[in-house]
């Protein structure tokens, strides 16, 4: 099992909006015509190995610098054949 993540409130907020929304259209357009369906929501924490050592963070010397990975996918239909990804029509694809 992983260990707890504590993000501040200026990170955690936007995540929480970009989830809602990747969610919300799951839910939205994923599923059409079936009854069930799974959405997939992963948080992966990524040490890059690089020491934060510079002025402003001489409070965190010598700790790792890390990313976080969010992952979500869904096992909906899919993106239709018709819509050409390379010219979108929209600002939603």
């Amino acid at each position: 099992m992983g260990k707890n993540v504590f993000l501040n409130m200026d990170t955690v907020v936007p995540f929480g909006i970009i989830i809602n929304e990747l969610v919300s259209n799951s839910l939205k357009h994923a599923f059409s015509g079936r009854d069930k369906g799974r959405i997939h929501i992963k948080l992966r924490r990524e040490e890059n190995g690089e020491r934060i050592n510079n002025r402003e963070d001489n409070k965190c010397k010598g700790y790792k610098s890390t990313s976080f990975i969010l992952k979500v996918s869904d096992d909906g239909v899919g993106i239709p054949k018709s819509i050409d990804l390379e010219n979108p029509n929209s600002l939603g694809i």
